[in-house]
């Protein structure tokens, strides 16, 4: 995982630093190496396994920000929500949008319809969660 200046933070070599962890990232590949190594450190894992496309346009930045965080803002306002349950909530946002953009209100141009197809992938990049999916913030 690479932090500012694309310096790595957590990788191998230092994963020992997740011991016991909830880690929630929100970065691209970081699940297919750090969240299969740290399965049995961290307490779970979160994150994607692929590339996570990013649209900057309004309204289109709001939409994907509100996928990419319902998970942790769940966890966050619902004390108790399992780590599992918030990546279910994650995927639910997504087909929300991707819907709306492809046969919903939001479906009137080639755009939209980029943008739902992007959601797609990013929705199907999400891995699963790696360790203990009942693990919340509070325990």
């Amino acid at each position: 995982m690479r932090g500012q200046d694309r310096i790595a933070v957590i990788d191998l070599a230092n994963l020992h630093l997740l011991k016991n962890q909830k880690v929630y990232v929100v970065a691209c590949w970081t699940a297919q190496i750090l969240g299969r190594a740290s399965a049995n450190i961290a307490r779970c894992y979160l994150g994607y396994d692929k590339h996570v496309i990013v649209w900057l346009i309004e309204p289109y930045a709001a939409h994907l920000e509100s996928c990419v965080n319902k998970g942790i803002l769940t966890m966050l306002d619902t004390p108790g929500c399992p780590i599992e349950h918030a990546r279910q909530l994650i995927i639910d946002e997504y087909n929300h949008w991707i819907d709306y953009f492809t046969v919903g209100a939001g479906a009137f141009d080639l755009q939209s319809r980029a943008f739902a197809a992007d959601l797609r992938h990013n929705r199907d990049a999400l891995a699963r969660v790696f360790g203990d999916g009942t693990a919340t913030l509070t325990n």
